[in-house]
């Protein structure tokens, strides 16, 4: 077999979300690894924008296919990415195929590999309806049929363990890297008004809901508001004219509008019911933004010891998790200083020199004539 990887890009489109954010940053990265392995990186027309900068080394070239495979063309978007999977995964026998999302994980094909980021929608059918069916029917077969399941936490690691049966050493935890650029030191104090921050799109397992809850039992006692980033009033799931006028809703912000935000905020504050990562404390930690995050998920496992730590389901733990940390100044302090010490231990570099030893395993396998 040709030293020749085939990196199934669709998933990434022209919005900054989680699985977007992991494909930009890790081609991005596997364009500075060293190695004499060919890289070739398809991606759906719309990612255009993500990529404008990159100037691919020579052993890697962008290969571009129709916009209608992009994400944002929801159920119909992501059916056409799974079917062209499969077509790319015929086409790709001679080479290791690589998916970056379990949407694009063939039941086809060769020597495969794919990244699945989470198992929320099996835990949360209600929200995932359409989702639900996909890895309930067809995910676990693709996964099973997989040489390597990559993922990004060890939580995901053992949700897949146990839905799909599937084996410790076929699964292989990858953390990704900081999607902002890491700060040196905590943010100084700079006047602006205080606010609570949180950064969500329109899920309602991101608990947009609980962090109101919760900001509406401590308004009174907090001179600052709450800014939640992400699609606007809708990722509350509630009209913003039924929340406080100290509730700001932001659609998607541009990469030097958020660094801004995570710089200024008080404290950042993630309350999802389930996380396969979990980038937004992530970036806090890397800005030196103190962080709250919620008991579940890969949270724990991503934050360790910097960050302060709440039940999602319970709004007045949140609540009481909110008072303790704007009141007390010495604790944020100590959280963003923890912050920054932990969020260096994450890289895009590693992560994808990662990717290239698990593509590497996958050659010599083939060389071996083992699955």
């Amino acid at each position: 077999m040709a030293r020749h990887v085939v990196i199934n890009a669709t998933s990434v489109g022209s919005q900054p979300d989680g699985i977007s954010i992991y494909g930009v940053e890790l081609i991005r990265a596997l364009a500075g690894v060293p190695t004499d392995l060919r890289f070739e990186v398809v991606l759906n027309r719309r990612a255009r924008s993500r990529l404008r900068d990159l100037a691919p080394p020579p052993n890697m070239v962008l290969r571009w296919t129709n916009g209608a495979l992009s994400p944002e063309h929801g159920t119909r978007g992501h059916l056409l990415r799974a079917a062209y999977a499969n077509l790319l995964a015929v086409r790709s026998r001679d080479a290791v195929l690589f998916a970056t999302s379990q949407i694009e994980a063939s039941l086809a094909g060769g020597s495969r590999a794919v990244t699945v980021h989470d198992v929320t929608p099996l835990l949360f059918k209600e929200h995932h309806p359409r989702q639900y069916h996909f890895y309930r029917l067809v995910l676990g077969r693709a996964l099973r049929t997989s040489s390597i399941v990559i993922v990004p936490s060890v939580s995901t690691q053992a949700a897949l363990m146990r839905h799909y049966h599937l084996s410790k050493g076929r699964v292989r935890v990858v953390p990704h890297g900081p999607p902002v650029p890491l700060r040196l030191a905590p943010t100084p104090a700079n006047g602006h008004r205080p606010y609570v921050l949180c950064i969500a799109r329109a899920n309602p397992v991101k608990n947009v809901a609980g962090v109101l809850s919760a900001f509406r039992a401590i308004e009174g006692e907090f001179g600052g508001d709450l800014v939640v980033a992400g699609d606007g009033a809708g990722a509350a799931g509630v009209p913003a004219t039924d929340t406080s006028p100290r509730v700001r809703f932001l659609n998607d912000v541009p990469d030097a509008d958020k660094l801004v935000l995570l710089d200024r905020a008080t404290v950042l504050v993630d309350a999802s019911f389930d996380e396969g990562f979990g980038f937004p404390p992530l970036e806090a930690m890397a800005r030196g933004c103190p962080v709250l995050a919620a008991r579940a998920g890969s949270l724990p496992e991503v934050c360790a010891d910097a960050a302060l730590y709440f039940d999602p389901r319970d709004s007045g733990d949140l609540a009481r998790t909110l008072r303790r940390a704007l009141g007390d100044a010495h604790l944020r302090a100590s959280l963003s200083e923890r912050g920054l010490r932990r969020a260096p231990e994450f890289s895009w570099a590693s992560s994808a020199r990662a990717h290239v030893d698990v593509f590497e395993e996958l050659l010599d396998r083939c060389r071996r004539g083992t699955p």
